[in-house]
């Protein structure tokens, strides 16, 4: 990767997420974000740039050089309101979450990145909600995607777990609440079981 690229992802990460007008949290209705050309477009540009990051994370502790540089431009604060604010009803939308979380789990996968995302003010309670509402309803059609966004929290608090300086930081944001709430979901995907009890 060259110098400059994951602050420029970043910031049009940003950019995106302000011209989507996607502020209306996770229950808004495909139409909160404008038109349908001007979404497509935002939602098209917010695939391209959480696919990136998601991709230069794909061997983290291969190149623990490009995880830092991700965890240190701001990527997590740039990926976290995804997992809020873009519609549920909306499968593009869906995918750039499942993109984001995944970016996310690879980069807790570097040990001092761990650090990174247990002290973002917004990262693990957003997590963490994610986890204590998976057995709600969703969309017709959805349910896939919120599969494997479950399966990636799981991971991620997984391996964050593993550093004793990280397990209350997990705890204190609803995390363990969130992963308890799932053992007792027979509904749950048989990967975020295996997941859970490994």
């Amino acid at each position: 990767y060259r110098a400059g690229v994951i602050p420029a992802v970043v910031k049009l990460l940003g950019i995106a997420l302000e011209m989507g007008n996607t502020n209306a949290g996770a229950g808004g209705s495909a139409e909160a974000a404008g038109p349908q050309g001007r979404r497509g477009d935002v939602l098209d540009a917010m695939t391209q740039c959480c696919g990136l990051l998601r991709n230069l994370l794909a061997d983290p502790m291969g190149r623990p050089d490009i995880a830092v540089a991700v965890a240190q431009g701001g990527a997590i604060a740039a990926l976290t309101p995804l997992l809020e604010q873009l519609p549920d009803d909306v499968p593009q939308a869906l995918e750039i979450v499942v993109q984001a979380v995944s970016a996310l789990n690879n980069l807790s996968l570097d040990e001092s990145c761990c650090s990174s995302i247990a002290t973002d003010p917004h990262c693990l309670p957003v997590l963490a909600k994610l986890l204590i509402t998976a057995r709600q309803p969703r969309p017709e059609g959805t349910q896939q995607y919120w599969d494997e966004v479950t399966l990636q929290v799981v991971s991620l608090f997984a391996n964050l777990v593993q550093y004793a300086a990280w397990r209350e930081r997990v705890h204190a944001t609803g995390g363990l609440r969130g992963l308890v709430a799932l053992l007792a979901w027979e509904a749950a995907d048989t990967r975020v079981t295996a997941a859970l009890c490994s």
